[in-house]
């Protein structure tokens, strides 16, 4: 998925939750003998359940430097709130 697609997702979440806070996130996800990095975007309601997540981005077995990536992706995303 390229940058592009990305920024779509998220300003198609965006307008999909106008009534909820919105927030991105890493994850570190442990699946059977695989562990992924993952990039969601949250939408919460006013007690702070969560009504939506969609993945933004998944890195297969990352790395430490892998992983400081995302955040860094993430941060910049979350500007776009």
């Amino acid at each position: 998925m390229n940058l592009e697609e990305i920024l779509n997702k998220v300003n198609q979440f965006k307008l999909d939750h106008t009534n909820s806070t919105l927030d991105i996130i890493v994850e570190h996800v442990k699946d059977l003998d695989d562990f992924y990095g993952e990039v969601y975007i949250l939408a919460t309601n006013s007690s702070d359940e969560l009504v939506a997540d969609t993945l933004l981005l998944s890195v297969e077995d990352p790395t430490s430097k892998d992983l400081e990536e995302l955040q860094t992706i993430a941060d910049a995303l979350k500007e776009k709130l």
